[in-house]
């Protein structure tokens, strides 16, 4: 398409692994210009309920943490930024408003975002409950561990809660080195 032509339209490409159950931990990366200033944000994540026999796919997660359902708990990473962004809140138990929505809609339209999943164990819909149990336990430990990673590099972490014991063990170690690789870790 020549350079003159405007586009007008938005094309999202889904690829069907995008959309794969597994277990999983990943990393949302949000990398905001504004004001000739470049800001990185990162979450890092897993899949795999406390409560019910299910692991979501990156598509569903992403999509669960960009929602502006106030009362949702999936949604960290847009109620990080509805925190910075909104820190005159009078009533933070009330539903976002549309101006509020407007301003950190505004920003993740100046923002890329980007999400990296690593896909440890397999998911099945079969599954008993001891063995998602295990495989969860397993994963929590690795995002554990990439949770602390970036927090002793200095990146900007947009998890609420950092872990206290973190085994020193990494038991998936082909993704942790990949992890540090792609983030100058």
């Amino acid at each position: 398409m020549s350079n003159n032509v405007k586009e007008n339209y938005i094309l999202l490409e889904i690829e069907g692994k995008h959309l794969e159950s597994a277990y999983s931990v990943y990393i949302i990366e949000v990398n905001n210009k504004e004001n000739n200033k470049e800001s990185k944000y990162y979450y890092i994540g897993q899949t795999g309920d406390s409560q019910y026999i299910t692991a979501r796919s990156p598509l569903r997660r992403l999509m669960g943490h960009l929602t502006d359902i106030k009362s949702s708990t999936q949604n960290q990473v847009f109620k990080y930024f509805a925190k910075e962004l909104l820190k005159n809140r009078k009533n933070a138990n009330e539903p976002y408003s549309g101006e509020e929505k407007q301003k950190i809609e505004s920003f993740f339209v100046k923002s890329k975002i980007k999400m990296y999943s690593f896909s440890l164990k397999k998911f099945s819909y079969n599954a008993n409950k001891q063995d998602h149990r295990e495989k969860r336990k397993q994963v929590i430990e690795f995002e554990k561990q990439v949770i602390k990673l970036f927090k002793e590099s200095g990146k900007i972490l947009m998890n609420k809660n950092m872990p206290s014991n973190v085994n020193e063990t990494i038991q998936f170690v082909e993704e942790y080195n990949e992890i540090k690789r792609l983030f100058n870790l």
